[in-house]
């Protein structure tokens, strides 16, 4: 049975565009979804995958894994919220900026 991994991704910057890039080199895996940063109209628009302007949609669109390629300041917060969502998470280093 195959299955299509669907996936979201916050960011448009060099690393969103790069993950979406070799994302679709990978069988069974897509990019469906789009939040945040100013080139995301065009992005989102390029990679054919829908644009959000609400995070909690993004979430709630019916994905599986979430990317996180925003800034290093907001990895955290949204793969916190999207863990518990019940998503799995890629986040694009570091993690976080703070240790503590």
């Amino acid at each position: 049975m195959d299955i299509k991994l669907k996936a979201g991704i916050i960011g448009s910057g060099f690393a969103a565009k790069t993950l979406l890039f070799s994302s679709q080199q990978i069988h069974n895996f897509e990019v469906v979804g789009l939040f945040g940063g100013k080139l995301a109209p065009s992005v989102s628009a390029d990679f054919n995958c829908t644009l959000y302007d609400d995070f909690e949609q993004l979430l709630d669109s019916g994905i599986h894994i979430l990317l996180v390629a925003s800034p290093h300041a907001t990895h955290f917060d949204y793969a916190y919220r999207a863990l518990k969502a019940g998503l799995n998470v890629f986040v694009e280093k570091p993690r976080d900026r703070k240790i503590n």
